[in-house]
């Protein structure tokens, strides 16, 4: 009895778990795809990123504004760092969405520099995430100094001993 008692609880389990394989769950009812929330973000475009600030005189320094418009929509903030001593850089630090920033880059052209070209760079850091380094540069063409002509300078000529007039005390 034994025997049948356990044969009769195997397939009552065997064709309990076939029938539970055989049927396919319902499935559930999907919501329609809610398009997923963009996070705002900020998005910088610079008009230009290089300046050719063409001949200049050895001893003077350049300037020039460089654009930047911010059409994202959070708040674009910049950082600049010039490259090196002769270079120095003012600009709006936060620029708004849809609003327009400047980076005034001004370089001093050294004396000798005089004959020559410089290239000068500023790194430019953002929290816009697909441009979040750039860089600016200037350039500029120092003129060579002057050199004197072969004549020699006009001066003030010394009076010779017969035009000087002295007068003495009488």
């Amino acid at each position: 009895m034994k025997k049948i008692i356990l044969a009769l609880i195997l397939s009552l389990s065997l064709m309990g778990s076939s029938l539970a394989l055989a049927q396919k769950p319902n499935p559930k009812p999907v919501a329609p795809s809610q398009e997923a929330v963009a996070e705002p973000r900020p998005k910088m475009v610079l008009l230009e990123t290089e300046y050719d600030a063409k001949l200049n005189p050895p001893g003077s320094s350049v300037s020039h504004q460089f654009v930047v418009r911010n059409e994202g929509d959070d708040n674009l903030q910049l950082e600049v760092v010039p490259g090196c001593g002769c270079t120095v850089t003012n600009y709006d630090r936060v620029i708004t969405p849809g609003s327009t920033g400047t980076i005034t880059v001004t370089v001093d052209l050294y004396d000798a520099w005089a004959g020559r070209f410089v290239n000068k760079a500023v790194t430019v850091s953002s929290n816009d995430p697909k441009i979040p380094v750039t860089r600016l540069i200037m350039r500029a063409q120092v003129a060579p100094k002057k050199t004197e002509g072969s004549a020699p300078e006009a001066k003030d000529p010394e009076p010779k001993d017969s035009e000087s007039k002295t007068t003495e005390a009488q």
